[in-house]
């Protein structure tokens, strides 16, 4: 009688196991860019307060080693976020930092303190030592309620009071790790919204602007081979720099 006891208790000890490993999969795979920024940096900066003009046009100029990319922000859609974004650009909080994250055809990643550093073992990890809340609508980016109802089990929630921009190819957004957790790093997008891995990531993260130059410069980056295609953070084998980012308003 105890061995079978034993055994049965064995069996659900597997069973509990099993499911963890597939949920983790799982969350590895349908949100490639929730991993990492873990640490805090030393030198944590002061959460800004918002001083944009929500009327304005802001314009971001990123400066690469491969040339120049032009992004229209999204003030009015976003403006905690783009305030944050220009907020770090004008403190050259990005200069001579890398883009460490390359999924050719879908993403490339920047942003994280830490890629200043020759140890790659932290990249991804970094932040500002505050953090910003979301900024989604996600009526206005056309979820499912099959989407609604995933993104509201995973805890973010709606913004209900923006027009937002939902991923797009060229779109700039913030990454995060979790509900509210955007800090510095972005990601540009590189797919097409058609791509099932866009469709499936939208309101996940607040988009924050869109390239509107410079989309050869993209496509130029894109062809850089990785160290792993098939891992979930594959490093370019070739620096790209994030030279400096200067902000104009029209």
């Amino acid at each position: 009688m105890f061995k079978k006891d034993r055994e049965i208790w064995l069996y659900l000890i597997g069973i509990l196991l099993m499911f963890g490993v597939i949920l983790t999969f799982s969350k590895e795979v349908f949100n490639p860019f929730l991993k990492g920024k873990t640490n805090i940096v030393t030198n944590a900066l002061p959460k800004p307060s918002l001083t944009i003009d929500k009327d304005k046009v802001y314009i971001a100029n990123l400066h690469t080693n491969y040339g120049v990319m032009t992004i229209l922000l999204y003030a009015a859609s976003a403006p905690e976020n783009v305030n944050n974004f220009i907020y770090l650009s004008n403190k050259n909080y990005y200069s001579n930092l890398k883009f460490h994250r390359l999924i050719p055809d879908l993403l490339l990643q920047g942003g994280d303190p830490y890629t200043s550093k020759p140890d790659i073992s932290n990249y991804g990890k970094g932040n500002t030592g505050y953090l910003i809340k979301d900024e989604v609508n996600w009526d206005n980016i056309g979820l499912s309620d099959s989407q609604k109802n995933k993104l509201t089990v995973a805890g973010y929630s709606s913004t209900n009071n923006l027009k937002s921009y939902g991923l797009d190819k060229y779109t700039i957004a913030m990454a995060n790790n979790g509900p509210n957790t955007n800090s510095s790093q972005f990601f540009i997008v590189l797919a097409d919204y058609s791509d099932s891995r866009i469709k499936e990531l939208n309101g996940f993260f607040t988009v924050i602007g869109k390239v509107i130059n410079g989309t050869d410069v993209l496509d130029q980056i894109n062809k850089i081979p990785v160290n792993d295609p098939k891992s979930n953070n594959p490093l370019p084998t070739k620096d790209i720099i994030i030279q400096k980012i200067e902000i104009n308003n029209l």
